[in-house]
């Protein structure tokens, strides 16, 4: 191996690293330190993801993965994931035909390229509260460049 096939590597490594780092702080958890702050984090992780399915605010279903200590803590962290989930995760009208559109165009595109059709390669052009939108238009897309 020469010296510049290594030194690639090397760097391939460090940057894989740096991406294993985990999210960003909550916010919020500035407030706590230690336990209390690992707490309030998997409290936010798990609100936020409840509240981006439209599920209830409960943060007892997670009874097991707090210690009473840390009860509070993780209470904060899920109610305030929560409202940011759910917050997210709601779309207007306009956003609902915006993400149709983009999931018709990227519809389209797949079948044209000879990809295999699924939505969910373009992740990132749609937030969970216009996934529906964006797959209803994407299945559309495919469905009209494949029959010209």
């Amino acid at each position: 191996m020469n010296r510049s096939t290594t030194s690639l590597l090397i760097l391939v490594c460090v940057l894989l690293v740096c991406q294993c780092a985990g999210p960003p702080p909550a916010p919020g958890d500035s407030a706590y330190r230690g336990k209390q702050s690992s707490a309030y984090q998997l409290g936010y992780h798990h609100g936020f993801m409840d509240g981006s399915n439209k599920l209830d605010d409960n943060f007892e279903r997670y009874h097991d993965e707090y210690l009473l200590e840390s009860r509070d803590a993780f209470a904060k962290g899920y109610q305030t994931g929560h409202e940011a989930g759910y917050r997210s995760s709601a779309a207007d009208a306009a956003d609902q035909d915006r993400a149709y559109q983009y999931g018709y165009d990227a519809g389209q595109t797949d079948a044209e390229n000879g990809s295999r059709p699924d939505h969910r390669r373009h992740r990132r052009q749609f937030g969970t509260g216009a996934e529906s939108s964006f797959r209803e238009g994407y299945a559309k897309g495919w469905e009209d460049a494949r029959k010209q």
